[in-house]
C-alpha cells in the first residue's frame, strides 16, 4: 500500500495527466479544490485498515477519472468557456462536473 504522501502524489498526478489527455490543464480553483479533496482523502486513507485502503485507492481512481471526464464534457456546455479559457479546466467546468456527479467520494 501507499503511504499518505504517495497517495497524494499518485492521485494528483493522475488528475493532471487525465486533463492533459483531454488537451487541457487544471486551472486555478479546480486544481486547488482537487488537491484539497485528495489531501483530505489521504488522511482518511492513512487511518484505514489495509483492506479498506485497497478499496479507497480503487474508488478515488474511478472518481478522479469521472471528474476529469465530466469537466471535459462540460467545456462546450458553458457558453463562451472554450474561447475564454482555452486548454483549461477551471472553476466553471468543475462546478458543472460536480453538479452532474455528486455525491462522489472524496469530492462531494
Amino acid at each position: 500500500m501507499l503511504d499518505k504522501a504517495q497517495f497524494i502524489e499518485v492521485n494528483l498526478r493522475l488528475a493532471a495527466s487525465l486533463a492533459a489527455d483531454h488537451g487541457a490543464r487544471l486551472g486555478q480553483g479546480a486544481d486547488g479544490f482537487i488537491e484539497s479533496r485528495v489531501r483530505a482523502a489521504a488522511e482518511e486513507y492513512a487511518g484505514a485498515q489495509p483492506d479498506r485502503q485497497a478499496k479507497m485507492l480503487a474508488d478515488i481512481d474511478i472518481a478522479i477519472r469521472k471528474l476529469i471526464d465530466a469537466m471535459a464534457a462540460s467545456v462546450d456546455t458553458i457558453p463562451g468557456y472554450r474561447i475564454a479559457n482555452p486548454g483549461v479546466f477551471g472553476e466553471q467546468t468543475l462546478g458543472a462536473a460536480l453538479k452532474s456527479l455528486c455525491p462522489i467520494w472524496p469530492f462531494c
